[in-house]
């Protein structure tokens, strides 16, 4: 019985093989967006789950909170935490640390590349499970100057050598190889590329508590010992921390599998690419409406091909067949139809993989898909496809009336044909509403990039200073870097336009007044050169002249005069007084004025700003700026690089392009951009491959209509108009529902910019005018052949 539906079914899709051709290829391209879409979802999802202990590692993140100030929230903590959180509270099992130590120069004969320091011990491996190819995880870091690589890594130093036994060599010592890794997997937010013996003077130490630099897990005895644990921590705090950090510090613990999304508001040292929640969900959304679309092709169009069957039913029904074996034929046909599609899809995802990979950011690969957490969900979107989209128009076909069907008068009821215009009505909308999400969406990137940002982002070269050395020979180092002709300006800083976190908030006020009225206000240190080297504007006033005498001569933005109304000649020569963590209060004295620039991302407001003297005792000097020419830019570099070794060779040269981490904080808007596109792309193909079929079979079956009008005098524009007004109607009516909804929730998404361009009409009217044109061109053909008919043909036999 099985075998004769599944023979029934391959027959009927080989006789209707232009709507077969039309509902295969529908399906095909929904379920290969939604293929790509799940494997990245579940990605995203399943990040640092590979460890067996998931659910009992939890990371140590400590909060403080300075006078005046708001709440910082680090992944670091002071290297005293985590052993004696382990050694006094019997809810934790094991813990681990590991820290971060800059860069530095690794070879091995005559290979040389630049390469994290990262610190750890054996204790790592009792909590996560990284796979050792080579070496021992209970011994490879037990001893100081051990490291272990990563499978890539020893390839890229020792080829196809065994790397066991072999010494590294770095202007921080020499390092021998005790073991080799499994590459780290893509979805673990903990990414290196080895890892080096935690020194002697790092391990165990109870009683460091000033210096936050170590990222410190905790695996606790069992998943319910959390909520103890957690009740205890105020008074782990009081009783185990100095007493200066008593006030300021807290401390609260994230489980691993919550790190990927949860760490927006904490700063990052070794996990700097988190996911974004809201990405995830769109992705997921433009998954289900694009299927959605895809299944309601099928729908209309096994509904509307009703009377072309209806002869068929009717004599299955005289040949004794029952309602649930005709429901059962006509399942089988649609889950053989999805089967058929999903072959194409599995097939289109293994090619579209790499580019999807290309702006993803991601490494998936086609073995993906066969892991039991994507397999799951994929077989779950197959089967709902299939009997899903199948349901309905089993019910509606096996419920045609025999006498009708034998006598090819069946005729689609009202409820049908109402049905059916509301399915192709939600086809428009939700086709209209990512086509005008993706208008807005590329407009509003347009406007992020086009916008002035107030200073100059291009051919501007970021390098850390990461040591005293470099902090107290900086003068000699920008000498040093004025000196290649490529080099046009260098100014030293404590942090970078463009770059706001770890930013220092300071109160402010006027002498005399009360702190609780006192303005909070972002501090940046600066040289004499900082504005020159980022080309910001002066106002009013005058620039720091270089003098030791200026330590407490500041200049402030148009922003913050606005906010203690004040105009620009009332501010000059003003003093004012700080407060900070370290400083009581500290009186300084506004010598310029400068035109308010974006510090901080278009998502919020410009704040005001004080830009201080660097040799002010607030924060240390931690960048030099350097503004290079677009010419030789690797030569260049090569002598920035030498240039700070010959003063400070001990630490690692660390570089980045200004405009280049400017973009990256833009990373997750330009993705979801991207997506609608393509979700916008497919979803109209997607409505336009139905719409081809369903103005096909509507034309088809409205021939003698139309023969009869030819007849009695009606013109093939009058054919034309009434065969495409229909359409039309429905495109007018997608557009009136989908418009409020729309603007309601792009209104949302854009005010999470504090700058954006605005909804723009022009963007609803392209979207509109465009699904209106796609409409016509795809119902057109049809049209034209049936109103350019002889009407003899449609009516011989009547």
């Amino acid at each position: 019985m099985y075998y004769n539906y599944l023979k029934v079914a391959v027959r009927n899709l080989a006789k209707y093989k232009i709507y077969s051709a039309i509902n295969i290829l529908g399906l095909a391209l929904g379920l290969t967006a939604a293929l790509l879409l799940t494997i990245f979802v579940v990605d995203e999802f399943t990040f640092d789950r590979f460890n067996t202990k998931s659910d009992r590692i939890y990371r140590l993140v400590s909060a403080i909170e300075f006078p005046g100030q708001a709440v910082r929230q680090l992944d670091v903590t002071p290297p005293a935490m985590a052993p004696t959180l382990s050694r006094d509270y019997p809810e934790v099992e094991a813990y681990t640390q590991i820290a971060s130590a800059g860069r530095a120069d690794i070879a091995y004969q005559n290979n040389a590349y630049y390469e994290n320091f990262v610190f750890a011990d054996n204790s790592l491996f009792d909590l996560f499970d990284f796979e050792f190819v080579s070496g021992d995880r209970e011994t490879s870091l037990l001893n100081p100057g051990s490291v272990v690589l990563t499978q890539e890594t020893a390839g890229k130093y020792f080829g196809t050598a065994d790397p066991m036994g072999k010494l590294l060599q770095s202007n921080r010592g020499e390092f021998l190889v005790t073991g080799v890794l499994a590459d780290i997997p893509k979805n673990s937010h903990l990414q290196f590329t080895m890892l080096f013996a935690t020194p002697s003077e790092m391990r165990g130490n109870l009683s460091d508590w000033d210096n936050f630099q170590t990222n410190s897990y905790v695996l606790l005895s069992n998943s319910e010992s959390i909520e103890l644990l957690r009740d205890k921590l105020p008074e782990f705090i009081q009783s185990r921390a100095p007493e200066e950090l008593q006030e300021m510090l807290s401390l609260r613990l994230q489980i691993l599998e919550e790190i990927h999304f949860g760490s927006a508001d904490i700063e990052n040292s070794v996990s700097p690419n988190m996911g974004s929640l809201s990405t995830i969900y769109t992705l997921a959304g433009i998954a289900f409406f694009i299927l959605f679309i895809a299944c309601i092709n099928y729908i209309n169009l096994a509904t509307a091909r009703s009377a072309n069957r209806s002869g068929e039913i009717a004599m299955r029904k005289v040949v004794g067949a029952e309602r649930r074996q005709l429901v059962f034929q006509f399942l089988s046909e649609s889950v053989l139809l999805t089967l058929f599609a999903f072959v194409l899809a599995l097939a289109a995802t293994q090619l579209l993989l790499p580019i999807f990979n290309g702006f993803t950011g991601k490494e998936l690969t086609f073995e993906n898909i066969f892991q039991p957490m994507i397999a799951f969900p994929i077989i779950a979107i197959g089967l709902f496809v299939g009997i899903g989209a199948g349901t309905y128009p089993a019910l509606f076909l096996a419920s045609v009336n025999t006498l009708n069907g034998l006598k090819g008068k069946q005729q689609a009821s009202r409820t049908s044909v109402l049905l059916r215009k509301s399915l192709v009505t939600t086809q428009f909308c939700l086709s209209v509403a990512l086509l005008i999400a993706t208008l807005t969406a590329i407009k509003q990137m347009d406007y992020i990039s086009s916008k002035p940002l107030g200073f100059d982002r291009e051919s501007v070269v970021v390098v850390d200073i990461n040591s005293g050395n470099s902090r107290n020979g900086y003068q000699a180092i920008k000498n040093e870097f004025l000196a290649h002709p490529n080099v046009s300006s260098v100014s030293v800083s404590s942090r970078v336009p463009g770059e706001w976190k770890d930013l220092v908030e300071l109160n402010m006020r006027v002498p005399g007044q009360d702190i609780a009225l006192a303005q909070r206000s972002t501090f940046i240190g600066i040289d004499e050169d900082f504005l020159q080297t980022f080309g910001l504007e002066l106002q009013t006033g005058r620039n720091f002249l270089g003098a030791e005498s200026e330590a407490n001569d500041v200049i402030v933005n148009q922003r913050l005069l606005e906010l203690m109304d004040w105009d620009s000649a009332e501010a000059i020569g003003q003093a004012m007084v700080f407060s900070s963590e370290d400083i009581e209060d500290l009186r300084v004295t506004i010598v310029g004025v400068v035109a308010d620039f974006h510090f901080r991302s278009l998502h919020e407001e410009i704040g005001p700003l004080i830009l201080g003297n660097f040799q002010a005792p607030i924060q240390n000097i931690d960048y030099f700026s350097a503004k290079i020419s677009t010419v030789e830019v690797a030569e260049t570099l090569r002598h920035l690089q030498d240039a700070q070794a010959r003063y400070d060779a001990d630490t690692p040269f660390e570089y980045h392009f200004l405009d280049e981490q400017i973009d990256n904080f833009y990373r997750n808007d330009e993705l979801t951009t991207t997506l609608f596109s393509i979700a916008a792309g497919i979803a109209m193909l997607i409505a336009c491959l139905g719409l081809y079929g369903l103005s096909a079979l509507s034309t088809e079956q409205r021939s003698k209509e139309i023969g009869i009008r030819k007849v009695l005098g009606a013109t093939v524009r009058q054919i034309l108009a009434l065969l495409s007004l229909e359409y039309v109607k429905l495109v007018v009516l997608a557009n009136v529902i989908a418009w409020p909804v729309v603007y309601y929730l792009l209104s949302r998404w854009l005010d999470t910019f504090a700058y954006h361009d605005g909804l723009s009409a022009i963007s609803f009217a392209l979207a509109a005018i465009f699904l209106l044109g796609a409409t016509l061109l795809t119902v057109s053909g049809h049209a034209i052949r049936v109103a350019l008919a002889n009407p003899i043909d449609s009516m011989r036999y009547e």
